[in-house]
């Protein structure tokens, strides 16, 4: 009798977190490999130079890429210095329940050995959620609805 009150108790338990458990697809970023063909922040062709283990990763003017090639440049630029850096943002437009925008640091660099400039160093996306009101169901910033 005892076993069976525990094992009805068993499966009401496993029921009830099944029902109420809510699946969350993960959305991943776009994954970037090396000497992969992108368009940059500003609307240009580059050519990812190196991926870093965070996500974030170097990339180089395409016209850059093709001219240190063709010409087997001894400089292997990979001390490169920040010279300027901006704020990148991206709106997820009302499609994800969870966040509203992200941001990342975009910095331009050129080489420290041979002075060259056409690189940028893209930071990891930093994701933030939706903002409410007090039992608000319309997201401050970018109007998503619950």
């Amino acid at each position: 009798m005892m076993k069976k009150v525990r094992r009805i108790g068993v499966l009401a338990l496993a029921l009830m977190l099944t029902i109420t458990n809510t699946v969350v697809a993960k959305e991943s970023e776009p994954v970037v490999k090396v000497n992969d063909v992108i368009q940059g922040s500003t609307g240009s062709k580059e050519v990812v130079i190196r991926v870093n283990e965070d996500g974030s990763y170097v990339s180089c003017v395409y016209s850059l890429q093709k001219a240190s090639v063709k010409a087997n440049s001894t400089c292997d630029h990979t001390n490169l210095v920040e010279y300027s850096k901006y704020t990148e943002t991206e709106s997820y437009k009302k499609k994800n329940a969870t966040y509203c925008y992200k941001t990342r640091i975009v910095q331009n660099a050129r080489c420290a050995k041979c002075g060259k400039t056409g690189f940028k160093m893209y930071g990891k996306w930093t994701k933030y959620k939706h903002k409410y009101s007090l039992f608000g169901k319309t997201c401050k910033k970018c109007g998503y609805k619950k």
